[in-house]
């Protein structure tokens, strides 16, 4: 059952080694690359038509703190790659992080909610009335997934899908 706010969701394989290596080295190494390996890896996951017409690929935003420290959006980096396989276009603006939210590694589902309250907002060229497939690194408890789709769906978006490279199994 895929979390509140998404119609379906494709997740590529559970994190356990080398995988964990892969997007370990995604997030917090620098490992840009990863992100294309990690999408070939998920790629079978995806069923056929997952992206409905007119659909967009939009990535989870990093807070600009978080992005200036990093240097990139792993979650872009990602939706670039699948842009590539499925043919559907990214639009990277079209949601923002408004506040940072620290790490989410150690908390539980019901502290994950909270700590993503009203995190996230709509973005520049938002256009309601087109499909959204949200692109994410990692599905651990659904919370992220759903605090943006709670935000796109209220602006207008008629349906939301997400994409994650991996999955945390039972964390």
């Amino acid at each position: 059952m895929p979390p509140p706010g998404l119609e379906e969701v494709a997740c590529g394989p559970e994190i356990v080694p080398p995988v964990r290596i892969l997007v370990h080295g995604l997030k917090y190494g620098s490992l840009r690359s990863a992100a294309e390996e990690l999408v070939s890896l998920a790629e079978e996951s995806v069923p056929v038509g997952f992206c409905p017409p007119g659909a967009v690929l939009v990535p989870v935003p990093l807070h600009p703190v978080r992005l200036r420290e990093r240097g990139y959006n792993q979650s872009l980096l990602s939706a670039s790659a699948w842009a590539r396989r499925l043919g559907t276009p990214v639009a990277d603006r079209w949601l923002e992080r408004r506040r940072s939210t620290g790490t989410q590694t150690r908390l539980g589902s019901a502290d994950r909610r909270r700590n993503l309250s009203q995190a996230f907002a709509v973005g520049k060229g938002f256009e309601p009335g087109v499909p959204i497939v949200l692109v994410d690194d990692v599905l651990t408890t659904g919370a992220t997934l759903s605090s943006c789709a709670a935000v796109l769906l209220a602006a207008g978006a008629p349906s939301v899908r997400g994409l994650c490279l991996a999955w945390a199994g039972d964390a």
